[in-house]
């Protein structure tokens, strides 16, 4: 078994305020959260209102799987936003 801990962070030009940064997190949280058998949270950059942080952790069998797992989220959080992910950091335990 392997314990998948992914981090990105998104750029949402259009947040003047931590109220509509919150709109935006709560969207793709909803969004990853339905369908796919994995924890998400925002984590990081929480005080920036244009910066979202979130991190998932999934636990899948292989690195294959994870990597699969990996593309769906990346797709989840494209459709559910139209914020520009401008950072990924994946990692294997």
């Amino acid at each position: 078994m392997v314990v998948l801990y992914l981090t990105m962070t998104l750029r949402a030009d259009w947040c003047n305020s931590l109220k509509d940064k919150r709109s935006e997190v709560r969207k793709v949280l909803a969004k990853l959260k339905n369908g796919m058998n994995i924890s998400a949270c925002e984590t990081h950059e929480q005080d920036m209102h244009r910066l979202i942080g979130i991190s998932v952790v999934g636990l899948v069998f292989d690195h294959a799987q994870a990597d699969a797992l990996v593309q769906r989220v990346l797709v989840a959080v494209d459709a559910a936003t139209d914020a520009e992910l401008i950072h990924t950091e994946q990692e294997y335990r």
